[in-house]
This record gives C-alpha cells, structure tokens and sequence, in this order.
C-alpha cells in the first residue's frame, strides 16, 4: 500500500513538472513569435518614415537582452524588476503614466546593468520626467535615453541639464522627440551641452531634440555649442522652425 502511494506521488510530481515545463515553452515561443513579428513590422517601415525614436527601436530590437514592456503588467512592481536586469528596455505603450515612471526611476537608482532605456511614447509628463532626471544622478551605466512624446513641456528640463552639467558625465545619447518645450528650456539645454563640465568630462556623443518647438534664437545658441563643444558628434533638430538664420548659424559652427 506504501509502495502504490508513494508511485502515486511521484508520477503526481512528475506531471507537475512536466506541465510548468510545457508552460515555459510554450510562452518562450510565444514571446519569440511576437518579438519576431514586431522585428519584421519594423523592418518593413520605409525609412523615410522613421523618427530617431523609432530608429533606435529598430536597432535595439536586434539586439540580445532586449526587454519590451507589456502594457497589462506596468503596475506589478516584480515584473518591471525582472526587466530591468537586461541591457535594453523598451516601452512603446500609451499607458506609462507618471507612476509608473517613479517605479523605472526607483530602478534606476542602484541599476547596474542597464544600458539603453527608451520609453517611445506616453504620459508621464513633467513630474515623471523629473524623477527620472533625478535616478541618472545616481545611475552610471545607462549610456542611452530616448523619451519620445510624453507630454513634456519643459519643467522638468531644468532638472535634467542639472543633472547632466553637475552629476551625470556617462550618458553617451539622449533624444527628446515630440515635447513642446518653451524657448527657456531648449536655450537652457543649449546653454547646457556648452557647459564646461559637460563638454570637457562629460561622454554626451549624440544629442536629439526634434519636434520640440525649438525657434531660431534656441537655433543660434546650438549652433555656438557646436563650436565650444568638441566631444559631440551628432546632433538632430529635425522638425523644428529654426529658419535659414538659425540653419546659418548651425552650419558656420
């Protein structure tokens, strides 16, 4: 009788096992199939087509570590952990709110294995981009920041070139696509990729501001930062009204 038992257990767990073996599989090969389908939408996009933000998403969908963000789970604290232990995040969802923001900045305090984090679209707004700002004062290994439209308008700008001018020198990308910002904070971005510190010890290699409601007088600054700064190699302020004054100045420096 022990003997029928304990067979009876053990053939119990063995399809226990089995089962939650099946179950990995099955959602490995789920993931697989949409991550592929996904690589393949993107790969068909006319490249013409494509903002900085969706380029970089391009690039960083080939790349191995790659996490995309699941709209249905931004709210459960442990699944936006396990994400962060790759090298890429990416979230393309309109629901990342302001919450969810202050959840990926308390990730990125003492992250250490994070290299790109690019949230394509959103809400987290002002009070979400701040916080965020202030996890890179912290944070030494993220080399990318994409933030494409989420509501910004420039109250937080002034957190991120602090920042940057004071604290963070590792940041080798930063784009800032689709935000309406005032005058005040691209002259304070411009002001800022022309600080001594930034320009000297700072890594910034690739800077993008499209989109943003940058004018002519934001224009004529960037274009003097190009001339103090030397480090940086790439800049993009694609649609925004700089006029032939602002381009002037640009292509001078």
């Amino acid at each position: 009788e022990l003997q029928r038992l304990y067979r009876g257990h053990t053939a119990r767990k063995l399809v226990r096992s089995m089962k939650d073996r099946y179950a990995t599989l099955l959602q490995k090969n789920f993931r697989a199939h949409r991550d592929r389908k996904r690589v393949s939408y993107m790969r068909r996009t006319a490249l013409s087509k494509e903002t900085p933000t969706v380029r970089l998403m391009r690039m960083a969908a080939m790349e191995l570590g790659c996490t995309w963000l699941a709209s249905r789970f931004l709210s459960n604290r442990e699944y936006l952990m396990d994400s962060f232990q790759g090298e890429v995040v990416v979230s393309e969802t309109n629901l990342l709110g302001t919450p969810e923001a202050k959840v990926i900045a308390a990730l990125l305090f003492k992250n250490r294995t994070l290299r790109k984090l690019i949230i394509a679209r959103g809400r987290i707004g002002d009070e979400g981009m701040e916080v965020l700002a202030t996890a890179l004062q912290f944070n030494t290994v993220l080399e990318t920041l994409a933030i494409g439209p989420n509501n910004i308008t420039g109250k937080s700008i002034g957190e991120l070139c602090r920042v940057l001018q004071n604290h963070n020198f590792t940041l080798e990308n930063l784009i800032l696509e689709g935000n309406k910002l005032s005058e005040e904070s691209a002259i304070l971005l411009g002001s800022t990729m022309s600080d001594f510190f930034v320009r000297n010890y700072g890594k910034l290699k690739s800077f993008t501001l499209c989109k943003a409601g940058v004018r002519r007088a934001s224009a004529e600054l960037f274009g003097k930062m190009l001339y103090m700064n030397k480090s940086l190699l790439r800049m993009d302020l694609s649609g925004n009204h700089i006029h032939c004054q602002g381009a002037r100045v640009i292509f001078e420096n």
